[in-house]
């Protein structure tokens, strides 16, 4: 007599041919969203943008360097100081001569200094002060070195100023008008200057204003974007 089996409600195991259809049709899901996302990665592509900082200048603009080598013996004027032409900023003493340097303003206008004070010791290369008079317009700003070669001539700008930070900060625009085919440094980075020209809308901002700007240099697929560093 055959045996009387009895179940209660149980579902019935698969057989093998049903489980291998079933981890064939999950694998080959698994490949259609594998394939999916590959093709979006890339195929989506996503703007780019650098970081820059800066400041802002005015139509008539320049720096001032030391042109010889020495240490500052007297500041005349301090950081945001209103000049005319011909005012001394400060005097320099000349290495190895008993002669002192004066370090004049070329015009008028505002100065930004840099770090300045009695018996810091400079070169001609060291930057002293920056003059800036007129309306502010302009930004210049310096690119991380790593950066540099991504920048082009009319990139666009996106920027805010130290001035006018708040829950929603003011945003400007602008592009990129002057790049510098040199890369500087001073002495903890090294970076490559360049002069964006902006809108102020009406706003005014003072020349030696801090700058933190965003720099358009194109779209990247998507994957490249989610692994960069």
């Amino acid at each position: 007599m055959g045996t009387l089996r009895t179940t209660d409600g149980e579902k019935r195991p698969d057989t093998i041919a049903e489980r291998r259809r079933k981890i064939i049709i999950a694998t080959f899901f698994t490949l259609v969203v594998l394939g999916a996302l590959a093709c979006a990665g890339i195929y989506i592509q996503v703007p780019q943008w650098v970081s820059a900082s800066g400041i802002a200048v005015a139509p008539e603009y320049a720096e001032i360097r030391a042109e010889v080598t020495g240490k500052v013996r007297e500041l005349r004027v301090g950081s945001n100081s209103h000049v005319n032409a011909g005012d001394a900023l400060l005097w320099i003493d000349i290495a190895e001569v008993k002669l002192s340097h004066r370090v004049s303003a070329p015009f008028a206008g505002r100065v930004v200094g840099y770090s300045l004070y009695v018996g810091k010791p400079v070169t001609p290369s060291t930057l002293l002060y920056e003059i800036f008079n007129g309306e502010v317009e302009t930004v210049k700003l310096r690119i991380p070195e790593r950066h540099a070669a991504k920048v082009r001539w009319g990139a666009q700008v996106r920027m805010e100023f130290g001035t006018h930070k708040a829950l929603i900060p003011i945003q400007f625009e602008g592009e990129i008008t002057e790049l510098r085919q040199v890369i500087e440094g001073d002495g903890s980075r090294n970076y490559q200057v360049a002069y964006a020209r902006f809108n102020p809308k009406g706003t005014e901002i003072l020349p030696g204003t801090s700058a933190e700007a965003r720099i358009f240099v194109g779209r990247i697929p998507l994957w490249q974007y989610l692994l960069q560093p």
